[in-house]
């Protein structure tokens, strides 16, 4: 049964910088309903006067209750592979927590997960966020966009989630793949009802010095035959809820005096003028109007046809949530907080062929979609009316001691959309020949994004002001949309400046972007003896259908309404690659092996950073404000090469060891970078980014497996040095500006990334009694997750203002 976390601390030590961490949990197999009392150590953060981080701990307390239908639970699938040379982690349901995919993803060696700017980034072995491939169930679901996991799965529905830091060609082009497996069921009917919820007090009431956060999770696990032996299934489904998924420490406050009206000094208006009463009550524990609702389901029906075997595999994920991410500011305007919507959805379909005389073949076609939207909660994604409502609620913010807060009535979303489809066909066939494996395949992968955005609403009413609200089907001529999208700042791809869908683009609108992969590739493994030896070749291809400056120096703009003629763009070059990879392995005794791994990888960077509408460049080109969001021009993708070299001793049923010793080289990184213009040209110089950035990853990964009646131990502990010369695309962005003659030299040596972090490790311990044990405590597991690192490097960077 799954195992949750009864007691956890985290602890920040101030002059180690790092974060240790352990977590742990009680259960006990044989019972059938199961009521688990939780304590979590709930943590928040202030700074002192050196800028150190202290910890606060404070307790907390939640209720999980289970029911489960049929006794029979699935034993533990823990087993020496938690770290082998492709690091595995089955069985998520037994580990002392339960938390999001990165949390997992921070158990594997070489992996580090780091926030930058508000959003969890994985790091592997040195890369950069998105130079990692995700699959599940053999389904790419990275992100051509972002760079991240598409999909959000459900922990007790996966079988298995591995790390392969050295894929073979038959595994992608990136240097390193996070694949996810699917729960195939068993022949019996079982079904699996498990609820948690921290509701053990009313909001803003404050027990054991904590407050409720709105917590419940019900989940709902399906596993079974369909009719026949040959046909399984299983699904998971959840239900997830928060009133605030922030959990941030929150005393509230009162402003005011119901007895004294208050009159900013500044700006002489009082909290009547503003809210309507002269006091306002925030209540304490909970930050207000942030609820979050999200469904996830996961799904696969497997069918055994001999020789062919059929799986159906699909994800769905709906999430709803009330975005208040500044509470204080807009604490007097709570019903216009702006709402996020976002759904993704993969159905796949896939069949394995077991021929005669050594053939096997695979063939899938899959399917994705994810969108997501930022809105208004009263009009939704209706900018017109949101804008024409909004001309009576100007100005948009108050001032009190200086401070902005906004009004009420204010439109406070910045309107958004964002949305990835596409389709993948891929497949191979192997044959044996003697005692070599060879296998031929590949794949065609075709994605269509879509992105809006209007960055200053209140320019974009007051366009729509001048121009005159249009009727609804009024159509508008070019020269006002042209005038909409300059002052309401509209950045569109696949979307009008009113975010209604177009397919193709025109003098105002661009189209969406459809950027596709190929992929072909050849390996042959041999084996002779105690050698196993696995070459590969494979050859990848981009199309990003990016739209790129005829002539990046002297680029045609009209000022007035800062566009560009369709005829300045031209599709960006396609690029290819061949990538050659070595695997080989050699078992020199019953207890000892090596393994030697050297790979050329290669990675299409996130599109993010890539595309950028006739609209967004006609603003960073010709309005004359900093631009601290560049993007980049003809660009190739990320090249990496990798070398690593291991050892694993094993002593059979009690212990594995594994050491492996890596360097990786990476070419091809964005970087910020600076366009001189010609002599002439309508437009300065202007930054770019740029894929001159390089970096090196080198150090010492060590794994341990222990296992003796009943007692399970591993241990992982990484060593490594991350250096280069920019962390992320900005970090050099203001040298950009001012030193741009500056960029191409390298005076000083490379310097550790933001993401380094030399020490890193985890200790997962496990005591789980027999059958043989008293009755009170048999088949009782007791687990303990100790993790530890030893923190970041930053770089200091002397500016001025300006």
């Amino acid at each position: 049964m799954r195992s949750l976390p009864v007691a956890g601390i985290r602890f920040e030590h101030p002059y180690f910088s790092g974060i240790l961490q352990h977590l742990c949990c009680i259960h006990n197999e044989d019972s059938n309903f199961l009521l688990e009392i939780l304590f979590n150590k709930r943590t928040g953060a202030m700074m002192n006067r050196r800028g150190l981080v202290c910890v606060l701990f404070v307790l907390g307390l939640s209720l999980s209750a289970k029911a489960q239908i049929n006794q029979t639970t699935s034993a533990s699938r823990l087993d020496s592979a938690y770290f082998s040379q492709t690091r595995i982690l089955p069985n998520l349901d037994d580990l002392p927590f339960r938390g999001q995919p990165e949390e997992y993803y921070n158990l594997f060696p070489g992996v580090v997960v780091q926030d930058f700017r508000g959003t969890d980034f994985v790091h592997l072995r040195g890369s950069r966020h998105d130079e990692i491939g995700y699959t599940f169930e053999g389904v790419d679901v990275r992100s051509v966009f972002s760079g991240r996991n598409l999909i959000r799965f459900i922990p007790e529905a996966i079988e298995a989630l591995s790390l392969d830091n050295s894929p073979t060609v038959t595994s992608g082009a990136a240097a390193g793949l996070i694949r996810h497996r699917l729960r195939r069921g068993g022949p019996d009917l079982k079904l699996t009802l498990r609820g948690e919820t921290d509701r053990f007090t009313s909001q803003h009431e404050s027990r054991l010095d904590t407050y409720s956060y709105g917590y419940d999770d019900l989940l709902l696990l399906a596993e079974g035959q369909l009719g026949s032996e040959n046909l399984w299934f299983f699904v998971a489904g959840e239900r997830e809820t928060f009133e605030d998924p922030y959990r941030k420490f929150w005393n509230g406050f009162r402003f005011g005096d119901p007895d004294t009206p208050f009159v900013d000094f500044f700006s002489g208006e009082s909290l009547q003028d503003v809210l309507g009463s002269n006091e306002t009550v925030v209540p304490p524990g909970n930050i207000p109007n942030a609820d979050l609702r999200r469904y996830n389901v996961n799904g696969i029906v497997t069918a055994n046809l001999k020789p062919f075997h059929l799986r159906l595999f699909g994800v769905v994920n709906d999430e709803e949530r009330k975005q208040n991410d500044t509470p204080i500011r807009d604490i007097f305007n709570q019903e216009r907080i702006p709402e996020r919507k976002s759904n993704s959805s993969l159905l796949s379909l896939q069949t394995d062929y077991n021929g005669p005389h050594g053939w096997n073949a695979h063939l899938q076609l899959d399917g994705i979609q994810s969108s997501s939207e930022r809105l208004d909660p009263i009009f939704g994604d209706d900018l017109v009316r949101a804008a024409r409502d909004s001309l009576f609620a100007d100005p948009r913010f108050a001032r009190i001691h200086l401070f902005s807060f906004s009004r009420p009535g204010a439109v406070l979303s910045d309107f958004a959309k964002l949305e990835e489809t596409g389709w993948s066909l891929s497949g191979y066939a192997q044959k044996r020949i003697g005692a070599h494996r060879i296998t031929a395949g590949g794949g065609w992968q075709r994605r269509t994004v879509r992105q809006f955005s209007v960055d200053d609403f209140r320019g974009y009413m007051q366009a729509l002001e001048d121009i005159g609200i249009p009727a609804q089907g009024q159509r508008l001529s070019d020269e006002a949309l042209l005038q909409i999208r300059r002052w309401g700042r509209v950045n569109t791809l696949g979307y009008d400046v009113f975010g209604n869908k177009v397919e193709g683009t025109d003098a105002v609108n661009d189209g969406p972007r459809q950027p596709a992969q190929w992929s072909f590739y050849l390996e042959d493994a041999y084996r002779a003896g105690d050698l196993l030896l696995n070459v590969g070749l494979r050859y990848d291809a981009f199309s990003s259908d990016a739209r790129v400056f005829a002539d990046p120096k002297d680029p045609v703009l009209s000022l007035d309404p800062f566009n560009i003629p369709v005829s300045e763009m031209e599709k960006a070059a396609d690029h290819d690659f061949i990538s050659p990879r070595v695997h080989a392995t050699w078992v020199t005794g019953p207890r000892l092996a090596l393994h030697f791994n050297f790979g050329r990888y290669v990675q299409q960077p996130q599109l993010r950073d890539i595309y950028a509408s006739r609209a967004e460049w006609g603003l960073k080109l010709g309005s004359g404000i900093f631009n601290n969001d560049p993007r980049a021009l003809d660009i190739e993708p990320v090249r990496s090469t990798q070398t690593e070299l291991g050892i694993s001793y094993r002593v059979p049923q009690t212990l594995n060891l594994r050491t492996t010793v890596f360097f990786k080289d990476i070419d091809g990184q964005f970087e910020s970078g600076n366009v001189r213009t010609d002599p002439g040209a309508i437009v300065g110089s202007y930054l770019i980014l740029d894929d001159t950035g390089e970096s090196t990853a080198k150090g010492i990964e060590v794994g341990l497996d222990y296992q003796d009646q009943g007692f399970t131990a591993r241990l992982n502990y990484t060593l490594s040095e991350v250096t280069g010369y920019n962390s992320y695309p900005i970090s050099n962005l203001v040298q950009a500006e001012l030193d741009p003659d500056e960029l191409g030299i390298r005076d000083e040596p490379p310097k550790p990334l933001d993401f380094n972090q030399t020490h890193r490790g985890n200790v997962l311990l496990k005591y789980r009694t027999d059958a043989e044990a008293p009755p009170w405590i048999r088949r009782t597991g007791l687990h303990l997750l100790f993790r530890f690192n030893s923190g970041h490097n930053f770089t200091l960077w002397q500016g001025g203002f300006g």
